[in-house]
């Protein structure tokens, strides 16, 4: 207060400060810090460092913006129906017609292959724009990064709940069970749909051989359109995933000795990295991270087996699918790009995302 007066009182009290003197710190987000004495955030932050968007306002590559409208948020989310309508629905059907043609290498495979190239390169750029967002990047590369949001396929990030309901607000730990959640719900509609399907064939008239066939390929198809929604999630859930563990947290003090500090986690600032709530969803994140270590690990000793039998019996993997061959068939998409004896050279591609990610 004696600081702000032209004629401050110097009395004894005035003179000596026997209080702990403050830590200052360096809002990660210049433009969200106000400064001076009262550490004043701008308008749409608030919390620790700024860092936390305020009431009516949702996070969008670092930065608080004003919550859209009921309609553009309607909008985006039925851009994520058709991304996933295309993945569930629609390339199955794609697939069938392809099976009726002479062609030896699906043409949804190479499709797969080369969708999955640019929609890999699209999360990175995200990823990159988002971990960099300090930087004044130039006005198209932030359209670029923001239609690049939709294939993270975070809803919850698209169409921010708190900005239909201001009472009900989504933290990081809630965004990583969103992810979660939608990985678990598509591995468990495919699993439904299958044995809804193959149980539809077993009662048919057809014959057993034709039987085997349709289950075979309805099989393969369930492999392929499961496995690529995951891969096209696999980064979003490694991000999230990592932006909740501890060593994303970051220590704040209120003073020089370090005697009065807590931890913050550096992706929500309205999250303390301490407590038993915190280490209660911990363990969600463990589970994730052993998802995220699962995933690439088990496809890549699962091709291995199945590609070295394949190779053994002289088959051809692109033909229709036999008893056994119907997961390497499905997961064609992984290895078309690739030569035979590169076969596993996407599993690198996917580590050195992760990493840059």
């Amino acid at each position: 207060k004696n600081l702000m007066e032209s004629l401050p009182a110097l009395d004894a009290s005035s003179v000596q400060y026997p209080f702990p003197i403050p830590t200052t710190y360096k809002c990660p987000r210049e433009e969200s810090c106000i400064g001076g004495l009262a550490s004043s955030c701008q308008s749409g932050y608030e919390g620790p460092l700024c860092q936390v968007c305020s009431s009516g306002y949702y996070k969008q590559l670092q930065t608080c913006k004003q919550c859209p409208s009921k309609k553009w948020i309607v909008g985006q989310l039925c851009i994520i129906a058709t991304i996933v309508f295309i993945i569930i629905i629609a390339l199955p059907l794609i697939t069938r017609r392809m099976k009726k043609g002479s062609r030896k290498r699906p043409l949804i495979d190479t499709l797969l292959s080369k969708l999955k190239i640019v929609i890999g390169f699209y999360q990175v750029t995200y990823g990159l724009l988002q971990a960099f967002s300090y930087i004044k990047w130039p006005g198209s590369l932030k359209v670029i990064a923001q239609y690049s949001e939709i294939l993270q396929m975070d809803v919850l990030q698209i169409a921010p709940i708190h900005c239909f309901s201001p009472g009900f607000r989504v933290d990081a730990f809630g965004h990583l069970f969103a992810i979660m959640a939608m990985n678990a719900a598509i591995i468990g509609f495919s699993i439904i749909a299958y044995g809804v399907h193959r149980e539809i064939i077993s009662r048919s008239q057809t014959p057993q051989k034709d039987k085997s066939k349709s289950i075979a390929q309805t099989k393969e198809m369930v492999f392929r359109n499961l496995f690529f929604f995951l891969y096209v999630t696999y980064l979003s859930t490694c991000v999230k995933t990592a932006n909740v563990l501890p060593l994303a947290c970051q220590k704040l003090c209120r003073d020089e000795k370090e005697e009065y500090c807590s931890y913050y986690m550096k992706a929500d600032y309205s999250i303390q990295c301490q407590g038993t709530r915190y280490n209660h969803w911990l363990i969600m994140a463990y589970v994730s991270a052993a998802y995220i270590f699962v995933l690439p690990l088990s496809s890549f000793v699962v091709l291995w087996r199945e590609r070295r039998s394949a190779v053994a019996a002289g088959a051809d993997l692109f033909q229709d699918p036999r008893s056994g061959m119907e997961i390497i068939s499905g997961l064609c998409f992984l290895f078309e790009n690739y030569n035979q004896s590169s076969w596993y050279w996407e599993l690198v591609e996917m580590s050195r995302k992760v990493i840059l990610t």
